[in-house]
C-alpha cells in the first residue's frame, strides 16, 4: 500500500471537485499561457477544440483521454507539422523516454528508467516495438526513416497482459496507413546539408469499388556521414535506405475483412563509428604509438571506415470477422531481416582491433483474440466489456562476431614478439532458437456509471536453445583462449495479472489507478570468451507497478492536462559484472545482479486558445536508483543512479498557422526539450579517473520549422539542433585490462541539420 500511496499522493492534488480545480488551473494557465484570458465561449469555440485522437492501446479502438492506460499518441497530423521521420525523435516530445544508438543497428530504448542496451541475439529487449500489431524482435532497423505511418503510440509502463514478454519498460505501437476505397495520394521530396536528398510518395485507392482497396509507398534517403575520417577521406554515421510497402484491404462481406501488407527495407549506409575520449587506447601494444583524438568533435583519424548493410522483409496479414455480438481478430507476421556491419572499434589510426558482424534472422508470429463487441449479447446491457486471445512466436537468428587483431594490439605484439607471423582472428559463434506462447484475458466490469474495474491475466512460456561456440585461428592469445562450443537449453514462464479502477467524473475527466506486473525473457551471454563463462544462462527480468493517473480537458477541449505517477519494484535486472575466468583473468558476464525502485511522475499539457495557435508542454521526473548492484570485488554500484534515466526531462512547443489568402497559409513551428545530466554506464565513472566519466550533462535542443501552403502545394524549411549543441548520443567503455587503463569511445550526436522539402497531397 505504501507503493501505491506514493502513486496516488503524486496526483491526489488535482483530483476533488473540477470545479474548484478548474479556477485553480486557470490561474496556473493564465501566468504560464495565457490561456484563461485567450478563452471566450461562444461563436468560433468548435473550431479551437483539440481533435480527438483515437488509440488501440487495449487492442480496441477508443478514445486517447478515456483510456485508463498512459499513453502518448501521435497522429499524422503531428508527425508531418513536426517533421518526425524516426521514432527515436519522439523521445524529445513524450516526458521519461530516452531513445538513442550507438549505430542506426544498435537503438537503445528507455521508457521511465527500464530499457536495455544489448543488441546481440541472447538478449531481448525491454521495451516493445510492434509495427501493425506485429511485434518487432530484432529491433536493428527500428530507428530507421518511418513510411506512410498514421499514429504512433507511446505505452508508459509494463503492458504483460496485452503485449506479453518484454515490454516490462513499455511498447511502442507504429500504426501505418490502411488502404482507402477513394483516391488519396502524396509525394514530396528535398534536400540539406551533408548532401542529404530524400522523396516519398504513396498512392491509395480502390481496386474494386466497396470490395478491395490498395495502398503503396516508398520512400528513398540518403545523406553524408557527419563523422569524418581524415585518413581516407570517408565519413561515418549517415543514411543510404529505401522503403517500399504495399497493402491490400479485401471487404468481402459486411462482417469480414482482411488486409495484407508486404514491406522491403534497404540500407547501404556508412556504419558505426566514434570518437575516443583519450590517448591510452584499449589492447594497445606497448610499442604503438600514443594517438591523442583530435579536437574536433566530427572528425579523426581511423585505419579503417566502417560500413552497415541491412536487408528486411515483412509480410503480415490481419483478419477481422464480427457481429453484433463478438468480433474475431488475427494477426499474422513474419519477418526475415540480415545484417552486415564492419567498424573500426578501437576508433583510432592505429590497428588494433577491428569488428565484422554478421547476422541472419527469421521471426513468426501468430495472435488470435475475440473480444466483445458493444451493445451485444455479452456485455449484459453494456455493464461489461472483456477480450481472450492466444500468442505464438518463433524466432531463429544466428550471429558471428569476428575479431581481427592488428599489429598494433597488445595480443598480436605478444604473438609477434614469439615469432608469430598471423593475424589473430576470433570469431563467436550463436545460433538461437526462442519458442514462445501465451494465453491472456482481461475483463472490465461498470461497478458504477461511473465507476469501472479492470482484471486481466496473461500465461507465458518461453523456451529458448542455443549453440554458442568460440574459434581462433591462433590458441593461447587473447582474446579467445582455445575453442570452445557449448548447447544451452532453458525454458521459463511467468503469469502477469492487471487490475485497474477507473473513475469518469465527466465526460472530460477521468481517474484510475493500476497494479501490474512485467517481465522480460531471459537469455545467452555474447561477447563472453572464457568457456566456463559462456554457458551462463540469465534469467528473466520482473517488475511490479504501481500507478495513477489523472485525464482532464478543460474550456470545452481546448486544454487538456494528464498527469501520472507510478512506482516501479524492479527485481533481477539483467546487468555486467566483472568476474574471474578460468584462466586467471577477469571478463564481463550478464548476471541477474542488480535490484532497482524507480519513482516519478509525468505532466503533458496540450492547449488550444486560438483556432490557430497550438501549444504543448511536458514534464517528466524520475527517481531511478540501483537498490543493490555489486559491479565486481572493488566497485560496488548500489543505491546510485539507474543509466540513461535523466531526473529531468522537458518539452514545449508552438505551432502557429496565418492565413494569407483564401487556401494559402504559413505554418511555424518550434519545439524545444531539455533533459538533465545521466550515465551512459553504471556510477559516478565505469572508467576510473583520469579517464572522462560515463555522466553526460543536461542539455537544450530547439528545432525550427516554416512551411508556405497554397492548395495542395506545400514548401517547408528547417533547422534541426538550431544552437549546434554537442553532446554524446552513446558511450562504449572499455575496462582496463593489465597495464591498459581503459578507453571511453564517444558517439557524437547529429550537430546542426537544416533543409528544405517540397511536398503535394491529393485527399
Amino acid at each position: 500500500m505504501r507503493k501505491l500511496s506514493y502513486a496516488l499522493g503524486m496526483v491526489a492534488m488535482t483530483a476533488g471537485n473540477q470545479e474548484r480545480a478548474s479556477r485553480r488551473l486557470c490561474v496556473w494557465a493564465a501566468a504560464t499561457t495565457a490561456l484563461c484570458t485567450l478563452y471566450a465561449p461562444g461563436a468560433g469555440a468548435d473550431e479551437a477544440m483539440l481533435g480527438e485522437i483515437i488509440v488501440t492501446a487495449q487492442k480496441k479502438a477508443e478514445r486517447l483521454q478515456s483510456v485508463p492506460v498512459t499513453v502518448s499518441a501521435f497522429d499524422k497530423s503531428f508527425l508531418d507539422a513536426a517533421g518526425v521521420v524516426s521514432v527515436d525523435t519522439l523521445s524529445r516530445m513524450t516526458p521519461n523516454v530516452y531513445m538513442s544508438s550507438f549505430a542506426p543497428s544498435k537503438p537503445q530504448i528507455y521508457i521511465r528508467g527500464v530499457g536495455s542496451r544489448q543488441f546481440d541475439i541472447g538478449s531481448e529487449p525491454s521495451v516493445g516495438v510492434f509495427i501493425d500489431e506485429v511485434y518487432v524482435g530484432r529491433t536493428h532497423n527500428i530507428f530507421n526513416h518511418m513510411l506512410d505511418v498514421e499514429r504512433v503510440e507511446v505505452l508508459k509502463g509494463p503492458q504483460g497482459t496485452l503485449y506479453g514478454r518484454n515490454t516490462i519498460g513499455g511498447a511502442i505501437n507504429i500504426i501505418t496507413a490502411e488502404p482507402t476505397q477513394h483516391l488519396e495520394a502524396f509525394a514530396k521530396a528535398g534536400g540539406g546539408n551533408y548532401d542529404a536528398y530524400f522523396a516519398e510518395a504513396a498512392v491509395s485507392g480502390a481496386v474494386a469499388p466497396e470490395k478491395v482497396s490498395a495502398r503503396l509507398a516508398a520512400r528513398y534517403t540518403k545523406r553524408d556521414g557527419y563523422l569524418k575520417n581524415l585518413a581516407t577521406g570517408g565519413a561515418a554515421l549517415g543514411e543510404d535506405q529505401i522503403v517500399v510497402r504495399g497493402k491490400l484491404k479485401f471487404d468481402a462481406a459486411e462482417q469480414f475483412s482482411l488486409t495484407l501488407s508486404g514491406e522491403y527495407n534497404h540500407d547501404d549506409a556508412p556504419g558505426q563509428q566514434g570518437k575516443a575520449e583519450g590517448p591510452d587506447i584499449f589492447l594497445r601494444s606497448p610499442v604503438a604509438p600514443i594517438v591523442a583524438p583530435t579536437p574536433d568533435r566530427f572528425s579523426d583519424y581511423y585505419n579503417e571506415d566502417s560500413t552497415l548493410e541491412r536487408n528486411l522483409a515483412q509480410l503480415s496479414g490481419k483478419a477481422r470477422w464480427q457481429n453484433d455480438n463478438v468480433s474475431i481478430v488475427s494477426v499474422t507476421g513474419y519477418r526475415y531481416s540480415k545484417l552486415e556491419e564492419f567498424g573500426d572499434i578501437d576508433a583510432t589510426i592505429l590497428d588494433i582491433i577491428d569488428q565484422d558482424i554478421s547476422e541472419t534472422s527469421k521471426q513468426f508470429t501468430q495472435e488470435l483474440r475475440i473480444a466483445s463487441e458493444n451493445g451485444g449479447a455479452y456485455t449484459f446491457e453494456d455493464r461489461m466489456s472483456w477480450i481472450i486471445g492466444g500468442y505464438y512466436l518463433h524466432d531463429s537468428s544466428d550471429r558471428s562476431d569476428t575479431f581481427i587483431l592488428g599489429p598494433d594490439s597488445l595480443p598480436a605484439f605478444l604473438y609477434l614478439l614469439a615469432g608469430g607471423t598471423d593475424t589473430i582472428l576470433n570469431t563467436l559463434l550463436l545460433d538461437s532458437k526462442t519458442e514462445s506462447y501465451a494465453f491472456f484475458g482481461q475483463v472490465s466490469v461498470a461497478l458504477t456509471p461511473a465507476l469501472n474495474f479492470t482484471a486481466g491475466l496473461r500465461y507465458s512460456h518461453d523456451k529458448k536453445h542455443g549453440i554458442y561456440s568460440g574459434l581462433t585461428n591462433i590458441p593461447g592469445t587473447l582474446l579467445i583462449f582455445f575453442p570452445f562450443e557449448f548447447d544451452l537449453r532453458r525454458t521459463w514462464s511467468s503469469v502477469d495479472p492487471k487490475f485497474t479502477l477507473d473513475y469518469h467524473f465527466s465526460d472530460d475527466a477521468m481517474a484510475f489507478i493500476t497494479y501490474s506486473t512485467g517481465y522480460k525473457g531471459g537469455g545467452f551471454q555474447w561477447a563472453v570468451t572464457d568457456p566456463l563463462l559462456a554457458q551462463r544462462v540469465f534469467d528473466p527480468e520482473e517488475v511490479r507497478y504501481y500507478e495513477a493517473g489523472l485525464k482532464t480537458q478543460w474550456l470545452n477541449r481546448r486544454l487538456t492536462v494528464n498527469i501520472a505517477a507510478f512506482y516501479n519494484d524492479y527485481k533481477d535486472l539483467q546487468v555486467q559484472r566483472i568476474v574471474a575466468t578460468s584462466t586467471g583473468g577477469a571478463s564481463g558476464v550478464i548476471t541477474n545482479a542488480a535490484n532497482s525502485t524507480i519513482k516519478g511522475f509525468e505532466l503533458e499539457v496540450l492547449a488550444r486558445p486560438l483556432p490557430e495557435l497550438l501549444l504543448s508542454f511536458g514534464y517528466g521526473y524520475l527517481d531511478a536508483q540501483y537498490d543493490d548492484y555489486v559491479f565486481d570485488e572493488f566497485i560496488d554500484y548500489s543505491d546510485t543512479r539507474m543509466v540513461r534515466s535523466p531526473k529531468h526531462t522537458l518539452n514545449a512547443a508552438v505551432d502557429y498557422t496565418i492565413p494569407v489568402r483564401d487556401s494559402d497559409e504559413i505554418s511555424v513551428r518550434a519545439d524545444w526539450s531539455y533533459s538533465s545530466s545521466y550515465f551512459h554506464e553504471p556510477g559516478e565513472a565505469m572508467i576510473p579517473a583520469p579517464q572522462p566519466q560515463a555522466r553526460e550533462d543536461g542539455y537544450h535542443l530547439v528545432n525550427l520549422r516554416a512551411s508556405y501552403a497554397s492548395g495542395a502545394w506545400r514548401l517547408t524549411g528547417y533547422v534541426n539542433n538550431v544552437f549546434d549543441k554537442a553532446y554524446r548520443q552513446a558511450l562504449l567503455a572499455y575496462p582496463p585490462i593489465g597495464d591498459n587503463p581503459g578507453q571511453n569511445i564517444g558517439y557524437p550526436a547529429r550537430p546542426r541539420m537544416y533543409g528544405l522539402e517540397i511536398g503535394w497531397s491529393l485527399n
